[in-house]
C-alpha cells in the first residue's frame, strides 16, 4: 500500500466493498435479532405476575442496554437503498428523548434517569429542526446535568405539550449555577456546546434555565408544527379486516398482536415477502386488507417496497422503520402515498374500529387512462384520443394513478409512457397491473426491448408514432 493510499480508495475495490457490504448486513441482522430479544424481555417483564419492584428494574436495564446496542450497530450500517439520504427538516420530539437517554443510560451508569412514559399526544408531537441537532441538544443538556452531579446521583427528564409548544424538561440535584450565570448559555455549557446550542435555537427555540440550592432546571421549549402527512399519526382499521403484518422482527409481530387481540380485526404474519405477495394478490376481499410492512427486511429476497409494487395496495399500507430521519425514504413515502410509522412508537398509535365493512369501491366510467410525466404531452395525447373516447382520464405521477386505480374497471384502456420521471418503468407498472386483471395496456417508448422482455398483454406504441397509436387503439 503507498502512503497516498485513503480509506475512499480502498472502498472502491470490489473485495473490500463486498466485504463491507457483508459485514454491513451481518451486523443489521445481529441488530434486528437483539431488537427481536429486547422487545420480547421487555414484553414478559410487562406482563410476568410476581416479579419483585427490583427485579423489574434489573430487566428494564438490561433491555434498555440491549436497544442501546442493536441502534448503535444499526447506525453503523447504512441502508442499502438507492434513496437519496439526507437530513430531515421534521423532529419527533418523543423518539429524541428516548434515543438519546438508552445511550445515556449506558455512558453515564451511575446515575439514575427518571423520565415518565409519555402519553399519546406527546408521543407524536412535530418540531422542524433536523433530528439530528434535536439530539445534540438534549444530549448537551444531560451531559451538563450529570458533570453538575458528580456523575451520580438522579435526573429527571419530562416532556410536555400542548397544541402550540412542546418542552423538554430535564432537572438535576447537583451544584447550583451562580445567579448571574443562569442566564448566559455560554457559562452554562462547554464551549464546543454552547456556540452550537447558539446556532440551532436561534430559529428553532429556547432555553431555560432555573437554578436553586437544591435543583438546577433546564427547559427547551420548541413550537409545535403539524405532523407531516408521511407519518402515519392513526390507524383506522373496519370491523372484520385483515391486517398482513410483513417483518423478520419476531418482536414486531407480537406488538400488532398486543395491540388487536381484543378487537375483531384477523392478523396474518409473514417474514417471507414473496408469501405476504401470494396471500394479498389471492384474498378474495382486498379492500378489507390492512398492510403493515418492514421497509427494510434483512436477508431477504424483497423489501417492503418491493411487496408493494406487487400487490398495489398503497392505500391500506404503512411502511414500519427504524429510523424517520432519511428524509429520502420520507419523501418517497408522501410521493408513492404510504405513510410511515418509527418502529419504536407502535405500541403508541392510536387507533379505530369502524364498526362496519369498508365499502366497495365502484368503478367509474373511463374509457381512457393516460400516464406521462411531461404534462405538455400527457395533455395533447388526452386532445386527441378524445376524438375517439369521451371520458378520458390525464396523470402525470404514476403514484397517484396507482392510489386511484380501484376507480377503474377491468377494461379499461390504460396508455402510459415507459420512462416516468419516477423510480419505477411503466413496464415494472403493466406487469402488476395485468396481475391485477387488467389487459388493455398500451406503452409508450422510443426505446427496444430485447426479445421477450415485453409480455404479450402490452402493446407496444412507439412514441410520437400517431398511425401505430390510432391501430393500438
Amino acid at each position: 500500500m503507498t502512503n497516498g493510499a485513503s480509506l475512499s480508495n480502498l472502498s472502491d475495490s470490489p473485495d473490500i466493498s463486498n466485504k463491507c457490504t457483508e459485514l454491513s448486513t451481518y451486523f443489521r441482522h445481529v441488530a434486528c435479532d437483539l431488537r427481536s430479544a429486547q422487545g420480547s424481555l421487555s414484553m414478559l417483564t410487562k406482563t410476568c405476575a410476581g416479579l419483585s419492584e427490583q427485579e423489574r428494574t434489573v430487566l428494564n436495564d438490561i433491555a434498555t442496554n440491549i436497544a442501546y446496542i442493536a441502534k448503535d450497530l444499526l447506525a453503523k450500517c447504512e441502508s442499502d437503498q438507492s434513496i437519496p439520504r439526507k437530513g430531515s427538516l421534521y423532529a419527533l420530539v418523543s423518539l429524541a428523548v428516548s434515543e438519546v437517554l438508552i445511550k445515556k443510560r449506558s455512558e453515564y451508569k451511575q446515575v439514575k434517569f427518571a423520565c415518565p412514559e409519555l402519553n399519546i399526544g406527546s408521543s407524536f408531537v412535530f418540531t422542524k429542526m433536523d433530528p439530528k441537532d434535536l439530539n445534540f441538544l438534549i444530549s448537551s443538556i444531560i451531559d451538563r446535568s450529570v458533570k453538575a452531579s458528580d456523575n451520580k446521583g438522579e435526573i429527571d427528564l419530562l416532556v410536555n405539550s400542548n397544541s402550540d409548544r412542546v418542552w423538554l424538561v430535564v432537572t438535576d440535584y447537583g451544584k447550583k449555577i451562580p445567579p448571574e450565570e443562569v442566564s448566559n448559555i455560554d457559562s452554562a455549557f462547554d464551549d464546543g456546546a454552547s456556540s452550537r446550542i447558539h446556532k440551532i435555537l436561534q430559529n428553532n427555540g429556547k432555553v431555560f434555565i432555573e437554578s436553586s440550592d437544591t435543583r438546577t432546571r433546564v427547559t427547551l421549549e420548541f413550537p409545535v408544527v403539524d405532523c407531516p402527512d408521511w407519518m402515519a399519526e392513526y390507524i383506522t382499521l373496519h370491523d372484520g379486516d385483515t391486517v398482513v403484518v410483513l417483518s423478520d422482527d419476531a418482536s414486531i409481530h407480537s406488538e400488532w398482536d398486543l395491540c388487536f387481540k381484543k378487537e375483531n380485526v384477523s392478523l396474518e404474519h409473514f417474514t417471507s415477502g414473496k408469501e405476504a405477495i401470494t396471500f394479498i394478490n389471492s384474498f378474495s376481499k382486498k379492500n378489507s386488507l390492512f398492510f403493515l410492512a418492514d421497509f427494510d427486511l434483512v436477508n431477504k429476497e424483497l423489501n417492503g417496497l418491493q411487496v408493494l409494487w406487487q400487490t398495489l395496495i398503497q392505500g391500506q399500507t404503512i411502511f414500519m422503520i427504524s429510523s424517520y430521519s432519511d428524509q429520502g425514504i420520507l419523501e418517497f413515502a408522501h410521493k408513492v402515498g404510504v405513510q410511515i410509522l418509527p418502529k419504536q412508537l407502535i405500541a403508541k398509535i392510536p387507533y379505530r374500529i369502524v364498526k362496519a365493512e369498508r365499502e366497495v369501491i365502484t368503478p367509474t366510467k373511463t374509457d381512457v387512462v393516460i400516464i406521462d410525466d411531461i404534462k405538455s404531452f400527457a395533455d395533447t395525447l388526452a386532445s386527441y384520443v378524445k376524438n375517439k373516447y369521451p371520458v378520458v382520464q390525464t396523470y402525470y405521477n404514476p403514484y397517484d394513478f396507482l392510489k386511484d386505480l380501484p376507480r377503474y374497471s377491468k377494461d379499461v384502456k390504460i396508455i402510459m409512457d415507459n420512462g416516468l420521471g419516477a423510480n419505477i418503468t411503466g413496464l415494472e407498472i403493466s406487469k402488476q397491473l395485468n396481475t391485477a386483471g387488467y389487459n388493455n395496456i398500451y406503452l409508450l417508448t422510443g426505446n427496444a426491448f430485447a426479445p421477450g422482455e415485453v409480455p404479450d398483454y402490452i402493446t407496444l406504441v412507439p412514441k410520437g408514432d400517431m398511425d401505430a397509436l390510432d391501430k393500438a387503439i
